[in-house]
């Protein structure tokens, strides 16, 4: 189990200038029981944007210890992850998902 307000304290001590960033991904509302099987779809902007915002705290931790390993900027490390995810929630598409039986996988670059 991920530990985010320790994760939290430690890239607020790398980086004390995403204070604010850092409190508003705090202020997003946890995920409600059997959300996910709703915002799956992802079929209009809320539902999108929705899916975004939980799945945020995920992609900082996933950048912090892509930082750690590679010795990367945090702010750059979170930055990527951010976009990322962006496009990530815009472009997934779960029909061709369960469609390739989870083989379809995309990759972009920037």
């Amino acid at each position: 189990m991920i530990d985010y307000n320790e994760l939290y304290d430690k890239i607020l001590k790398l980086k004390p200038s995403l204070k604010s960033f850092i409190e508003n991904v705090k202020n997003i509302a946890p995920m409600e029981k059997h959300e996910y099987s709703k915002l799956k779809y992802a079929n209009n902007d809320y539902e999108k944007r929705r899916l975004f915002e939980i799945s945020l705290p995920f992609a900082i931790y996933l950048a912090f210890k892509q930082s750690r390993i590679y010795n990367l900027d945090i702010e750059d490390a979170i930055g990527a992850a951010y976009l990322g995810l962006a496009v990530a929630v815009d472009d997934f598409n779960p029909f061709i998902f369960y469609f390739w039986g989870g083989k379809s996988v995309k990759y972009k670059k920037f």
